[in-house]
């Protein structure tokens, strides 16, 4: 008789018990390329229409903050004013489009030592926009 007691106390207690929920899954860092023309921090027809995406973007994930980066390449006196120039546009146009500036944190960046490899040089010519959980 007892074990019986004990048993339906036990499969009781058992039914009581709530499982733990699963950890949320970390949200993934999410991170744009606004590229630009050489020499350049006017936003392309291309790079508005990223801009566009990541505005869009920002309002489904409502991350707690955005980095800008912009970059350029270290081939030349002006490179790091470009730099700065061309986050201060993609930090603008993200405004524009209703993102709360706020949330932004701009830096800027020289990249790679000065080449004439054309390749190498487009991927200079460019802004970062991530996303942070």
């Amino acid at each position: 008789m007892r074990w019986i007691m004990l048993i339906a106390i036990s499969i009781a207690l058992a039914a009581c018990a709530q499982p733990t929920p699963p950890a949320p899954e970390p949200q993934p860092t999410r991170v744009f390329t606004v590229y630009f023309d050489a020499s350049s921090a006017d936003l392309t027809p291309t790079a508005q229409q990223i801009i566009g995406d990541v505005a869009d973007s920002l309002r489904k994930a409502s991350p707690s903050k955005i980095i800008v980066e912009g970059q350029a390449l270290a081939a030349a006196p002006g490179d790091a004013e470009l730099a700065v120039k061309r986050a201060d546009t993609v930090v603008a146009a993200l405004v524009k489009a209703g993102v709360d500036s706020g949330s932004i944190v701009r830096r800027t960046a020289l990249v790679g030592p000065a080449t004439s490899d054309p390749i190498s040089r487009v991927s200079t010519q460019k802004v970062l926009v991530e996303f942070l959980p």
